[in-house]
């Protein structure tokens, strides 16, 4: 069962070589640096918070699983619409489809406060 979980990752990395080697595509790596370096550090934070995901459900115990993957997704998205919203991709927006976003951030918001502090209330 362990080479099989190791096999998937390792086909995933050995596959966009390949890919970049048949469509002769080296070049966009070396190009725009910024682009590279944006991409690792999203990445690095993608990494990051898959391990604070994991230690906090081993600190939320039984339902750490489920408030712990809650919690990790809420702040992903979260994070990328506060990108989006600086960056003024949302300028343009029309008002009920910006403010359909805004209740659906907010809502995130209190499902994961409601989330955290339904672990908090059990142990009462």
């Amino acid at each position: 069962m362990s080479k099989l979980v190791f096999s998937q990752p390792l086909i995933n990395v050995l596959y966009l070589p390949y890919l970049m080697s048949e469509n002769k595509t080296w070049e966009v790596l070396t190009e725009p640096w910024m682009e590279g370096a944006l991409a690792s550090l999203i990445s690095l934070n993608l990494i990051i918070g898959i391990m604070l995901m994991a230690k906090r459900m081993l600190l939320l115990e039984a339902s750490g699983a489920s408030v712990g993957f809650g919690v990790q997704s809420v702040t992903q998205t979260v994070g990328r619409q506060r990108v989006v919203f600086s960056g003024g991709e949302w300028r343009e927006v029309p008002g009920t489809p910006k403010m359909q976003m805004y209740i659906a951030i907010l809502t995130l918001i209190v499902a994961t406060i409601v989330l955290a502090c339904r672990n908090t209330m059990a142990k009462v």
